[in-house]
């Protein structure tokens, strides 16, 4: 038995040392093994890189602890909380809480309006779209067989009265009417006049047709100064209700037919002004007097924002210094009327 362990105990001391001098004659010269040179290799850089990155550790450890030094703690919740609290806070606010209402009332109106802007230009790409696939008209220009009137006098007595053809409508006009309608508004406007009848303050007369204006069913008129003529006319402007279409002419409840009930068509005649836009109403209401037996004229009118304009005999201060008209002068816009 002794013998037995001894002769282990030997073998295992020389095995120890066949392993020591083994593995220094590998580091004495690793060239002999190549696989452990590249091993050894990769351990050294391996261990470069392990060196490089617990520097850079330590200096963003660094640098973390001087940012939170800085900021005053690290971002927890309730710091973000309270940032944001500081920031709207330093907003301006408006000190009138009338205008912060006001403000608040805009900024939804305006989120509206943006809302509303985004669905019309939807609306006006699918209507591009369905224009796109619409068939094209012919360009060829539409004629009209017009002509001026031929100069003819109308019958001893006869009363004129005028339409007008404006934006695809026709307007009834009685001057009589609208003469007497604005010198009733002067007399009682309360308007100083001078010793001649005049209107004393031109400017104050303007002012005070503007604040209340004189209209009737049909138009609404426009108060304008001529410094020129010393004469203040009232431009009329044709109201949106009002006016018949070609197509509406012959009914009965048209503003045509109405006004055309109180005429004597033997002592009666009508003078047309007409617009570019509205020759074919213009022909339409010619056929219906045509077919009533009223005699009419027509001249045409260049594009303007009002139907018609006069001063109706409203004088203003100077009127009576200026010259004399000449006696041929007419005195109303429909005593000479040119019939055709």
């Amino acid at each position: 038995m002794t013998s037995v362990v001894g002769i282990l105990i030997i073998i295992l001391v020389v095995l120890q040392l066949g392993a020591k001098q083994a593995v220094q004659r590998i580091q004495s010269d690793p060239n002999l093994f190549p696989s452990i040179k590249e091993a050894s290799e990769k351990l050294s850089q391996a261990e470069l890189e392990l060196e490089t990155l617990k520097k850079e550790r330590i200096r963003l450890s660094a640098e973390r602890e001087e940012l939170t030094a800085k900021i005053g703690g690290r971002p927890t919740l309730a710091l973000k909380q309270k940032n944001t609290q500081q920031i709207q806070s330093m907003q301006p606010k408006p000190s009138n809480p009338q205008l912060a209402k006001e403000m608040a009332t805009l900024k939804k109106k305006n989120s509206q309006l943006v809302t509303s802007s985004k669905t019309l230009e939807e609306n006006l790409n699918q209507l591009e779209k369905k224009l796109s696939k619409l068939p094209k008209k012919s360009g060829k220009p539409i004629v009209r067989s017009l002509r001026l009137p031929d100069p003819k006098e109308p019958r001893p007595g006869s009363k004129g009265y005028r339409f007008i053809c404006q934006g695809g409508k026709v307007y009834p006009l009685d001057y009589g009417a609208w003469k007497k309608r604005v010198k009733d508004a002067v007399d009682k406007s309360g308007l100083k006049k001078n010793g001649a009848g005049e209107l004393a303050d031109s400017k104050a007369a303007v002012e005070h047709f503007k604040k209340k204006p004189i209209s009737d069913a049909i138009f609404a008129a426009q108060p304008m100064h001529s410094d020129k003529s010393k004469l203040i006319y009232f431009r009329l402007v044709p109201k949106q209700t009002a006016g018949d279409l070609p197509t509406n002419l012959g009914k009965s409840q048209s503003f045509f037919q109405k006004f055309l009930s109180k005429l004597d068509p033997q002592k009666s005649h009508i003078l047309f002004t007409v617009f570019p836009d509205s020759f074919d109403a213009y022909l339409e209401a010619r056929k219906i007097l045509s077919q009533k037996g009223i005699p009419a004229g027509w001249s045409p009118s260049s594009p303007q924002p009002f139907a018609w304009q006069h001063h109706f005999d409203t004088f203003t201060n100077g009127r009576s210094k200026l010259p004399k008209p000449k006696p041929s002068q007419p005195q109303s816009p429909l005593s000479k009327a040119v019939l055709d």
